[in-house]
């Protein structure tokens, strides 16, 4: 998907996390920003295949849903998430 549907890629985790490696072209939105529904940042992607990123794939779902309420249409959560992604040797990028 984020090869060849052009996917939006959102990383929930914090900023110091986000640093340390992350997705290449990914946004780092915090969940409580989604939650109270300040996301003008992505708000054209609503109809893009969004894909939700966190440490370890288990607190993307309730973000997710919350992303759905909001009017985006396809919301996906990486399985296992930056840790899965990490240990299958993909890149990250560092700042």
């Amino acid at each position: 998907m984020i090869n060849k549907q052009n996917a939006v890629i959102i990383d929930i985790r914090s900023a110091d996390n986000f640093k340390k490696g992350h997705i290449t072209d990914s946004y780092n939105i915090l969940p409580v920003d989604i939650k109270n529904a300040s996301t003008k940042k992505i708000e054209k992607f609503k109809e893009n295949i969004v894909i939700l990123i966190d440490a370890n794939g288990l607190s993307s779902t309730s973000i997710g849903e919350a992303l759905v309420k909001q009017g985006f249409l396809n919301v996906f959560v990486l399985k296992d998430g930056i840790a899965g992604w990490n240990s299958d040797n993909l890149p990250l990028v560092r700042k």
